[in-house]
């Protein structure tokens, strides 16, 4: 069984992650929650990373689910990085080559590590 602990804000950043990153969207559904559903862990704090492109984890930091597991029930928390994830829900953000970024600061960092 899988339960969500805050459904508001995981709902905003689900969202998020279909609009910009379809292809982590598209393993969180089919894999990481089959995963989920199928494996029995011990109680404990987990997270599971989703492929994305290495400039967005070089910027932002890694793209993780974490969950709890508890006497064989997963709750889900949220997604890390979730402050990028809010902020793309709330409005359409700028791209540069296929990476959200909120400020110029962002952007600076994007074009710094890409080596523009």
């Amino acid at each position: 069984m899988i339960r969500i602990m805050n459904k508001k804000a995981f709902t905003r950043q689900l969202r998020a992650l279909r609009k910009y990153f379809t292809k982590a969207y598209k393993q969180f559904l089919f894999e990481v929650l089959d995963e989920m559903k199928r494996v029995s862990k011990e109680d404990g704090y987990y997270f599971t990373t989703l492929d994305i492109d290495e400039l967005f984890n070089k910027v932002y930091g890694q793209l993780k689910v974490n969950y709890i597991v508890k006497d064989g029930i997963v709750y889900i928390e949220n997604f890390e990085p979730a402050d990028i994830l809010q902020e793309m829900y709330f409005k359409l953000l700028p791209t540069y080559e296929g990476i959200p970024y909120r400020n110029e600061k962002d952007l600076f960092k994007i074009k710094l590590l890409k080596g523009v």
